[in-house]
């Protein structure tokens, strides 16, 4: 009997070793995807304010470039003669 129960004792000491490092393994795991999740959030946050200002600072050469052709057409109208 005192094998059988020195098997025994030594297979869940076993046992509680490995449910141990599987713990702190699954920790670790999960301690490392919050933190690349919060890097993953701030990186998307920095290119949407990257990409909102891309925008706009298209909108506003598409202004000028629209009022230097317009310009440049009223310019060119008034070289051509008409008879």
């Amino acid at each position: 009997d005192t094998i059988y129960y020195d098997a025994a004792l030594r297979a869940l000491n076993v046992d509680r070793v490995e449910q141990c490092t599987v713990l702190l393994r699954a920790t670790t795991m999960g301690q490392l995807a919050a933190e690349d999740l919060d890097d993953t959030r701030n990186r998307y946050k920095r290119m949407a304010i990257d990409v909102w200002k891309n925008m706009k600072e298209r909108d506003r050469n598409l202004k000028k470039t629209r009022a230097q052709v317009q310009n440049l057409w009223a310019h060119a109208k008034s070289l051509v003669q008409v008879e």
